[in-house]
């Protein structure tokens, strides 16, 4: 399922292969995404619980748009209700996803 990831300090713009948490650092925890022998960090976050939070908002696009395909859905039918402007934020959505800046 394709999905882009803006990172955090928005100087990369990734299609995601495997995402993962490390702990480098304390009080750091480092989202990357590793294709091959590439690793790329998305966002670093101060506590695993963020980190984990982060995770969880990409598992549920990536969940919403495998079930939108999965059962044939015809994509007009999820959007018919909303205006324009809610729409284009909602494709936008699901197919870029930008990282949360660290919460202070």
């Amino acid at each position: 399922m394709d999905l882009y990831i803006r990172s955090q300090k928005k100087y990369n713009l990734i299609k995601i292969n495997e995402l993962g948490i490390e702990n480098e650092e304390v009080d750091e925890y480092t989202i990357k995404n590793y294709n091959n022998n590439n690793t790329t960090i998305l966002g670093r976050y101060k506590t695993e619980k963020r980190a984990l939070e982060v995770l969880d908002e990409i598992q549920g696009i990536l969940n919403v748009k495998e079930n939108l395909q999965f059962n044939g859905v015809d994509i007009n039918d999820v959007f018919k209700d909303m205006n324009p402007e809610e729409t284009k934020q909602m494709l936008y959505q699901m197919s870029v996803y930008e990282m949360p800046k660290e919460e202070e």
